[in-house]
């Protein structure tokens, strides 16, 4: 899990460049491991940066995009079994 997934792009060169290191980490556990990267601040011009940035590419994602009206609002993944 990555919080604050803008943080890559927004610090990643100048203030905290450890960020910039998180574009190793898809390297160093491979493609089969998940990753969810969350941020509550991010445009698509960020959005598609830190999608290059951990590697992403086209295996399974999910993109959601839940606005900024969040009142009584709850969201949770569960697992599906057949």
């Amino acid at each position: 899990l990555i919080d604050k997934a803008h943080c890559i792009v927004e610090w990643g060169d100048n203030f905290r460049k450890e960020y910039s290191g998180l574009a190793k980490l898809r390297d160093y556990i491979g493609q089969e491991t998940p990753i969810l990267a969350a941020t509550a601040t991010c445009d698509i011009e960020t959005y598609r940066a830190i999608w290059k940035s951990l590697k992403f590419g086209c295996w399974p994602f999910w993109g959601i995009d839940v606005g900024t009206n969040r009142q009584n609002l709850v969201y949770m993944t569960c697992q599906s079994y057949p």
